[in-house]
C-alpha cells in the first residue's frame, strides 16, 4: 500500500513539471537571467537636464583609490591648515611694558662667546666680564657714538646673559650704566645682536664650569592636581605672556584673543591624537567624523601672578571638543618650548 502511494505521488509531480505553459513545481533558477531585459531610459521632461549628478556636483577625493575606513593622508582641520612640522624656534626680540630682552633657544655657554664677539666686532671697549648667580654679565664702553647714532655721548653698556625659562635657553638684556637709554636704542642694539647671532657659526665652547652648572637649573616646574597639569614659572607675567603666545602659534593654534592685563589667551587647538586619527581616514569618512564630532577644541591659557617674579600658567578647556588630555598635551608642549 505504501509503495503504491509513493508511485502515485511521483507521477503527479512529473505531470505537473511537464505541463507546457505553466511554472513547474521544481524548476532550475540558474538560467533565469536569460529572461532578463534592460529597462528603457527614462525620458527627461523639457526644461530639465539628464546630466549625471556626480559630474555637476563633484565630490573632492571621491575617485581616490582607497577602500575601507582607513587610507590616504590628511591634514587636521585647523584655522591655518598646515601639517604639524614645527621648526625649531629662533632668537626673538620682545618689548613688553618696558621689559626688553632677546630670547634665544641656546644655552648660556653657547650664547656668551657670541655676545663677547659681537662687542669686539662693534668696537665696544670691554671693561669687565663676570659670572653671576643667574648667568654672565659683560660691561662695555662705547667711546665712539658713531657706532650708535642715537647716542649723543660716550656710554657704558651692560649686557647680561641669563638662563631663559627652561634649561638650555638664554635671554640677553642690555642697559646703560650712566645715562638712560631710549627704548628704540635698546631695541636697535638687541636687533643688531640678533642679526649677528643668526649669522654666527654656533660654538659649543663652555666658558666656565659655573655656566655649565647654570644650564641645569630650570625656572619652570610642572605640577599635577587631580589629573590636570599646570606650570609654575619663575618670571614676571610680562616675560612669559608674549613668548607663550608665540609658542602657541608655533603649534599651529589659532589665537582668537589675548589680554595681557588679565593674562589670558583664547585659542583653538587640535590634539595630536585627534590629528593622527583623522590623517588615517579617507576623505568621506573624515567628512562624516568631523560633522559628528568637531575636532577643534577651544582653550584658554591663563597666566596668574603668584609673586613679583613668579607666575602660574594654566590651560583651561572652554568647549565641548576641548579635553583634559588636550590640556595636559598643551602643558607638555609649552614646558618643552618656552624659552
Amino acid at each position: 500500500m505504501k509503495a503504491l502511494i509513493a508511485i502515485l505521488s511521483c507521477s503527479v509531480l512529473v505531470a505537473c513539471s511537464s505541463q507546457p505553459g505553466q511554472q513547474a513545481v521544481i524548476r532550475d533558477r540558474l538560467l533565469d537571467y536569460q529572461a532578463a531585459y534592460v529597462e528603457p531610459t527614462l525620458r527627461v521632461p523639457d526644461g530639465l537636464s539628464d546630466a549625471r549628478i556626480n559630474e555637476a556636483l563633484p565630490i573632492p577625493g571621491i575617485e581616490e583609490p582607497t577602500a575601507g575606513l582607513y587610507g590616504g593622508s590628511f591634514n587636521a582641520p585647523r584655522a591655518e591648515t598646515a601639517a604639524r612640522t614645527i621648526a625649531l624656534p629662533e632668537a626673538r626680540r620682545y618689548d613688553v611694558r618696558g621689559l626688553q630682552w632677546l630670547a634665544i633657544p641656546k644655552p648660556i655657554a653657547v650664547v656668551w662667546p657670541q655676545v663677547e664677539q659681537f662687542a669686539v666686532d662693534r668696537q665696544f671697549v670691554i671693561v669687565s666680564a663676570e659670572t653671576t648667580r643667574l648667568g654672565q654679565r659683560l660691561r662695555t664702553g662705547i667711546t665712539t657714538p658713531d657706532l650708535l647714532p642715537s647716542l649723543s655721548e660716550p656710554t657704558a653698556l651692560e649686557f647680561t646673559v641669563n638662563q631663559g625659562l627652561r634649561m638650555g635657553t638664554a635671554e640677553v638684556r642690555v642697559e646703560s650704566l650712566n645715562t638712560p637709554l631710549p627704548a628704540e636704542t635698546v631695541n636697535a642694539i638687541l636687533d643688531a645682536l640678533k642679526e649677528f647671532l643668526d649669522r654666527s657659526v654656533e660654538s659649543t665652547r663652555t666658558v666656565s664650569s659655573a655656566l655649565a652648572q647654570l644650564d641645569q637649573v630650570s625656572r619652570m616646574v610642572v605640577t599635577r592636581e587631580e589629573g590636570i597639569d599646570y606650570l609654575t614659572i619663575g618670571a614676571p607675567i610680562e616675560r612669559v605672556f608674549p613668548v607663550a603666545a608665540d609658542i602657541l602659534q608655533d603649534l599651529r593654534a589659532l589665537i582668537e584673543s589675548g589680554d595681557l592685563s588679565a593674562g589670558t589667551i583664547q585659542f583653538q587647538y587640535v590634539r595630536k591624537a585627534t590629528e593622527q586619527r583623522l590623517q588615517t581616514m579617507t576623505f568621506l569618512n573624515r567628512a562624516i567624523a568631523t560633522t559628528i564630532d568637531d575636532p577643534v577644541g577651544q582653550y584658554q591659557l591663563a597666566i596668574t601672578p603668584v609673586s613679583a617674579d613668579e607666575v602660574r600658567l594654566d590651560v583651561l578647556p572652554i568647549s565641548g571638543s576641548a579635553s583634559i588630555g588636550g590640556v595636559n598635551e598643551l602643558i607638555r608642549e609649552l614646558s618643552g618650548r618656552l624659552y
